[in-house]
């Protein structure tokens, strides 16, 4: 499906199972000029983290994801993502490095060869209640033959969030494709509530 002025849209659910593991379910929708709204596919999300007892130098969780999506919107119908998350805060200063793959279990190219997609992201909080910073999300080829640079998926975003609000989330970007192969120019907005009642760690 054509992806110019579409829009996509994730509905997701995330709760607290125990100390230091979540588990996430994700609905995927998209609105397409022409073609109208779509429920395109789901996945579910388990994530654990490091527990604060092993006193590392910084955040670690590990982040898994399996599921579907229809294949007039992805060359990967079923998918499995790995993804490690490894963050730091210093006062104002925050930046996280996840190094992510993703393994196609069912799609147009047969393989199964794990994909590297990284993704970083640096800010700083430079007001009461706002942080500004830069995202980066990659897709570079099969960790055995990274693809050229001219095929590979490179995206920067200029970010805003939301901070010191624990009921709230609000991250809001504006990215731009750095290669042929990546979007041009594009929006995204994040809107995260945590339900009042519900013990979790992250």
């Amino acid at each position: 499906m054509p992806s110019y002025h579409a829009i996509h849209e994730t509905v997701e659910f995330t709760t607290g199972l125990a100390k230091n593991f979540e588990l996430g379910l994700y609905l995927f929708t998209n609105v397409t000029p022409g073609h109208g709204f779509q429920v395109i596919g789901t996945h579910i999300r388990p994530r654990v983290s490091a527990p604060e007892s092993w006193s590392i130098p910084v955040g670690l969780s590990l982040s898994g994801e399996i599921g579907y999506q229809k294949s007039t919107y992805s060359e990967d119908t079923w998918s499995v993502e790995v993804r490690l998350i490894i963050d730091k805060q210093w006062d104002k200063f925050y930046a996280t490095f996840n190094p992510t793959l993703g393994i196609a279990l069912k799609g147009i190219s047969g393989m199964h060869t794990p994909v590297f997609e990284p993704n970083v992201k640096i800010s700083y909080q430079f007001f009461e209640k706002a942080s500004l910073g830069l995202e980066y999300y990659g897709g570079m080829g099969y960790i055995t033959h990274l693809g050229p640079l001219k095929d590979q998926s490179h995206a920067l975003y200029a970010a805003y969030d939301l901070v010191g609000n624990a009921a709230w989330e609000l991250n809001i970007g504006a990215g731009i494709g750095l290669t042929q192969v990546t979007e041009g120019l594009v929006g995204k907005v994040l809107v995260g509530r945590r339900i009042i009642g519900l013990k979790s760690k992250f």
